[in-house]
């Protein structure tokens, strides 16, 4: 699809890479800044953290946990829309 459209394919797949088909050493450095993102996302770990401790949990206790992130947000948000600026005092 990407030759079919003449760009990138990294570009069309997302990438933050320059949209124009690229060849020799921009496509070499087009590929290296896609394995960093790669890594990157690989190397994220507390999202990881979270899912597998989730996954571990009874169907009902995962409920409470979702219950909880839905309240916590909510006060979180009625926080960020409280909060007083020095000009408000």
């Amino acid at each position: 699809m990407a030759v079919a459209l003449n760009v990138s394919e990294y570009w069309l797949m997302g990438m933050d890479v320059a949209m124009e088909r690229t060849a020799g050493a921009a496509r070499e450095e087009q590929l290296q800044r896609v394995q960093v993102y790669a890594r990157q996302m690989y190397e994220m770990k507390e999202p990881g953290k979270v899912l597998k401790l989730y996954e571990q949990l009874s169907e009902e206790n995962r409920a409470k946990v979702r219950t909880y992130m839905e309240r916590l947000l909510a006060v979180q948000r009625l926080e960020d829309g409280f909060e007083i600026k020095g000009d408000q005092l």
